[in-house]
């Protein structure tokens, strides 16, 4: 049986880390021993942040760069290669291609997945914005975020 499941480190053990969890847990038997991939839970807030983010500065590109980037996805494959996250293949008559690579909960961990969070702002401040403060950026994507919770928890009639 093979399941993927939360647990939480305490001291040298991993434990259980929800109901779901304990009950694989508890369906092994003491002492088999487990094939084990440590991978840290990715943030769910953190990957609204980055899609917010491109949201906000696809919708504020300079003119000169409106039409290299129609859809945001087209932005978020510019900044995977930009920032060097791309699988590299070679073609049949040998030429080498970068090609973005995929940013799901299922191929990066949340250190891979921050690092790149953060390369991202760089490089949005250093070519796409140039000269926005990116404590500024944050803060705007923050508010944003936030204004989507409140949304979210408004009564409707």
């Amino acid at each position: 049986m093979a399941k993927w499941v939360t647990a939480v480190r305490h001291k040298q053990a991993l434990k259980p880390a929800d109901d779901e969890a304990r009950e694989v847990f508890n369906s092994v038997k003491l002492g088999v021993p487990l094939l084990v991939q440590v991978k840290q839970e990715r943030s769910i807030r953190q990957h609204r942040m980055l899609f917010k983010m491109l949201r906000l500065v696809h919708s504020n590109l300079p003119l000169d760069q409106q039409g290299a980037y129609p859809k945001v996805e087209n932005l978020l494959d510019a900044l995977k290669i930009q920032t060097g996250h791309v699988r590299t293949f070679t073609t049949l008559s040998g030429e080498v291609i970068r090609v973005p690579a995929s940013i799901s909960f299922d191929e990066m961990d949340q250190g891979e997945f921050h690092q790149f969070f953060k390369s991202c702002v760089d490089a949005i401040t250093e070519y796409l914005i140039v000269g926005l403060d990116q404590q500024d950026l944050m803060s705007e994507v923050n508010n944003l975020l936030a204004e989507r919770k409140t949304d979210e928890t408004m009564p409707t009639e």
